[in-house]
């Protein structure tokens, strides 16, 4: 009987400390979700002072891992002594329990979205705001306008990107480059035409990008009423940086006669912003310098120089000579 008494004991013990355990934590959180810049892309990648341009930035919601909690629930039952068939059973107590695991989603709801800029950055699109939810891996992508002040500075300018939550526990404040650089590509004529009246009128144009980055939509313009052109415009495409091409053009007067010289521009595109280079004057062959007269003249007029120039040159030599002969023959 004592044996019973301390059986039934020991059970009303143990469903005493089962029934006090009510939460039981797994394991502590390993990792905290967060919001995280995946991609920044600036366009064009160098702005020339005055362009318009584009700041593209994509978030992910990437945490490495969710904490979970585990919870137990737990039902006591006591038996008391009684007999089945004949037999006797002692007093007893019975225990079930329920463990349950539940892991957060970890989602976020974006709540505004935004980029800040001082002068001579100026953002000229609105703000996002009231975004939704973005879940576990979930990623969106946002687009900005910006434009930068007309005589800009060449440099590298930075702009900030602020991103908050709906229960403002979230705060990102990430840093954006812009570069701004003031180079224009250069245009020149590579190969003079003797004349735009003859057959020698072909001559050659060369482009030249100086830019840290690539330009695009490349193309050389002929310019001028009195002359007829082949071809008309040459199409480049785009030019990479550092990159060099040229271009052949044929160049007739349309009446034999010319007082004006043609032009040849360049015009071209950074990003979406179309720009032109000042026009240069395709001379004829350029003349020689005259080492007797230090003036621009013709070929042939340099060479009638020349040869005046020597026979005035061998006149005095030989009157010299002639005094210097009649001299010695005197004496």
């Amino acid at each position: 009987m004592k044996s019973m008494k301390l059986v039934g004991f020991m059970g009303a013990f143990a469903a005493l400390m089962i029934s006090m355990m009510v939460l039981v934590p797994a394991h502590a959180d390993m990792a905290v979700p967060s919001i995280a810049v995946t991609s920044v892309q600036v366009s064009p990648a160098a702005l020339m002072p005055g362009d318009t341009g584009t700041v593209t930035v994509t978030l992910m919601n990437t945490p490495t891992s969710l904490g979970s909690s585990t919870s137990t629930s737990s039902d006591t039952y006591n038996f008391g002594p009684g007999s089945s068939n004949g037999l006797t059973t002692p007093a007893h107590t019975s225990v079930s329990s329920t463990v349950d695991t539940s892991t957060p989603n970890g989602a976020y709801v974006l709540k505004q979205v935004q980029l800040l800029a001082d002068a001579p950055l100026h953002v000229t699109s609105g703000d996002y705001s009231d975004i939704g939810s973005m879940g576990v891996s979930d990623s969106a992508t946002f687009t900005f306008t910006i434009r930068v002040d007309n005589s800009t500075p060449d440099g590298i300018y930075k702009m900030t990107l602020k991103v908050r939550t709906d229960n403002d526990g979230v705060y990102l404040n990430y840093p954006i480059k812009v570069q701004v650089e003031s180079d224009v590509p250069q245009i020149s004529i590579s190969q003079y035409a003797k004349a735009y009246n003859t057959s020698d009128n072909s001559l050659s144009v060369d482009v030249f990008n100086p830019r840290d980055t690539a330009i695009s939509s490349v193309s050389i313009m002929a310019v001028g009423d009195d002359f007829i052109f082949a071809p008309q415009t040459s199409y480049v495409g785009p030019l990479a940086a550092g990159a060099t091409y040229s271009s052949d053009f044929t160049v007739t007067s349309k009446d034999g006669n010319y007082d004006s010289m043609p032009e040849f521009v360049l015009v071209y595109k950074n990003g979406d912003n179309w720009h032109q280079t000042t026009a240069i004057v395709a001379d004829t062959l350029p003349p020689e310098i005259d080492w007797w007269t230090s003036t621009t003249q013709s070929l042939a007029a340099n060479w009638l120089t020349y040869f005046i120039a020597g026979a005035v040159c061998a006149l005095i030599v030989a009157v010299f000579g002639a005094v210097v002969f009649r001299r010695q023959k005197t004496n």
